[in-house]
Parts: C-alpha cells; sequence; structure tokens
C-alpha cells in the first residue's frame, strides 16, 4: 500500500529509479517494489541541461498513474523550455501536471500531450513573456 498510493520523488538524473518517498528518506532500491511505484512528482531545473535523454524520459515516465513536473529555474526566465522539451514523448499518463514559472503555454501544452494522445507541435513563438503576467 505504500507504494501505491503514495507519490515520490522521481530522481534527477534516473527518473523512476531510486525514487525518494521524501527529501529525507533513503531511495527506494529494491527494483521489485519501485516498479509498484505509480505516482512521482520530478523537480526539473531548466536552466541547466538534464542528465537523461528523451528516449529514457518516455520509457520511465509513460503509462504513469500520476506524474507532476516542477520545472524551476534559479533566474525567472533565466533559461528556455529545452530540458522541458525531453518530456514530449511521455504518454498515457493518467493525472499530469506541470509547471514552469514563465512557460505557462508551453507547460499546458506538455501537460495535455503527457496525458492524451500527440497533438500538433509546440510552436514556441506562442510562448511569450506577456503570458506570465496573465495569472496575476
Amino acid at each position: 500500500m505504500l507504494y501505491a498510493t503514495n507519490k515520490f520523488a522521481a530522481h534527477s538524473s534516473m527518473l523512476t529509479t531510486f525514487p525518494r518517498l521524501h527529501k529525507g528518506s533513503a531511495p527506494v532500491a529494491a527494483a521489485h517494489l519501485s516498479q509498484l511505484i505509480r505516482r512521482f512528482t520530478l523537480r526539473l531545473r531548466l536552466d541547466v541541461a538534464p542528465t537523461f535523454d528523451a528516449d529514457q524520459a518516455t520509457a520511465l515516465l509513460s503509462g504513469l498513474d500520476e506524474l507532476d513536473v516542477d520545472g524551476w529555474q534559479a533566474q525567472y526566465l533565466g533559461a528556455d523550455i529545452g530540458a522541458l522539451r525531453m518530456l514530449e514523448g511521455v504518454r498515457g499518463v493518467k493525472r499530469a501536471r506541470v509547471w514552469a514559472g514563465g512557460y505557462e503555454a508551453y507547460a499546458h501544452w506538455l501537460q495535455n500531450q503527457s496525458i492524451g494522445e500527440p497533438m500538433d507541435e509546440f510552436h514556441e513563438d506562442s510562448d511569450s513573456d506577456s503570458s506570465a503576467g496573465e495569472d496575476m
């Protein structure tokens, strides 16, 4: 029940391998137990190149029950959506939520892309700085 009902923190480079229940807990090292985990939170730093590739993200994150992606950066609009693009192949997530300060339109597109069928390609020029102030 612990593994099936709780949301675990995905590893920043190994994704669903060695997940943690919370920051201070030991990682789940047993493969047969980590396979039971279907709910993850991924904190993804946007201003640093990710240490996983798009194929790994697609293979490990597709089909989850729940995936929260928290895209963050040290300086507001100090990065682009390159790190988030590694997640564009993720499909079949039952409940996906994506946050990426300053890139709300792309985050919304990526969230919907992860849940449903592939949509049209996102064009960066449609996600402008002006959308950042719309939520205020």
